[in-house]
């Protein structure tokens, strides 16, 4: 299962990072590129309890069975409602989020994985392990989104 909290995962994701263009067009959805890089950006804060998103969906269903789901290896499907605090307010400058996403990258994927870790407005309580594992599904579905994941990532 891959996770943020090895250094050769960040640096396969940073290496896809770089194949990013300002224009290149999603395969689905209607984040552009800079907007899926603020919104991943968003979800890295959150993972670091420095922004707090208001609870979205059915917790019964969110807190077990989604949240097993995220964290599995199988493929996220297209379009699952994101939290507003997570989405670009308006359009965003790519080469400032590209700079924050290295930092946010770096930073979760280097925090303690054994020490507490803020809960998702989502998904409930999440360990260190959790969010490490979340980051790189949630990065893995957005660069995909965008034609630039390398599958031999992990």
């Amino acid at each position: 299962m891959g996770t943020v909290h090895r250094a050769e995962t960040r640096a396969g994701i940073n290496h896809c990072l770089e194949q990013l263009r300002e224009d290149l067009p999603p395969t689905w959805g209607s984040l552009t590129c800079s907007g899926m890089l603020y919104h991943l950006n968003a979800a890295m804060l959150m993972a670091l309890g420095e922004l707090v998103a208001e609870p979205i969906g059915n917790p019964a269903f969110w807190h077990v069975k989604g949240k097993a789901a995220a964290l599995s290896d199988e493929r996220w499907p297209e379009g699952v409602r994101s939290s507003p605090e997570a989405l670009p307010p308006e359009p965003a400058d790519f080469e400032r989020e590209r700079a924050r996403f290295r930092t946010l990258l770096e930073r979760v994927g280097t925090g303690d994985p054994a020490a507490p870790w803020p809960d998702s407005s989502r998904f409930g309580p999440m360990s260190g392990e959790d969010w490490g594992r979340m980051t790189f599904n949630h990065v893995r579905h957005h660069f995909r989104q965008f034609g630039v994941w390398a599958e031999g990532i992990s």
